[in-house]
């Protein structure tokens, strides 16, 4: 009985019948992000270790860097309060920096938009989060011209 479960099983994955489950999760993942927004590291990590960054790409991606970036701009702990997350777990911290940190609806290059913002608020950070602040800086931005006017680049 275990060996035709077995082969039922294998040939179902075989032939791709699995799929249209995947697709229904990171439909489901699109559903959370659209209604619930994260509003703190925390409900962007249970996002995380539920879909486990499988439904990260596309418009999904730049939606999550876009939340990101404004949860890093929302107040100095969240630098801290995203370290804390690292440290428990280190593929969140590799997730999140997968992400590119600018708001994608400022179209403006100028020394005032997310990005330069952003960059402001990394380099004033604390020597115990120096590191991580380096890679988030490393990640501003679309491109090096979207952040050529940022004061101090």
């Amino acid at each position: 009985m275990r060996k035709i479960l077995l082969s039922i099983a294998l040939l179902w994955l075989g032939l791709g019948l699995a799929a249209p489950a995947a697709a229904q999760d990171c439909a489901a993942a699109e559903r959370e992000l659209w209604h619930k927004r994260f509003s703190n590291w925390e409900a962007s990590h249970s996002y995380f270790k539920e879909y486990r960054g499988h439904c990260s790409d596309g418009a999904l991606a730049e939606a999550i860097s876009s939340i990101h970036t404004q949860l890093l701009l929302q107040d100095q702990r969240g630098v801290e309060r995203l370290a804390g997350l690292a440290e428990q777990d280190p593929d969140y911290l590799k997730w999140v920096l997968q992400g590119v940190f600018y708001n994608p609806e400022e179209t403006s290059v100028n020394g005032v938009n997310s990005a330069c913002r952003l960059l402001i608020r990394l380099r004033a950070c604390s020597p115990k989060h120096r590191l991580l602040c380096g890679k988030l800086a490393e990640r501003v931005g679309p491109n090096p011209e979207y952040t050529a006017a940022c004061p101090g680049r």
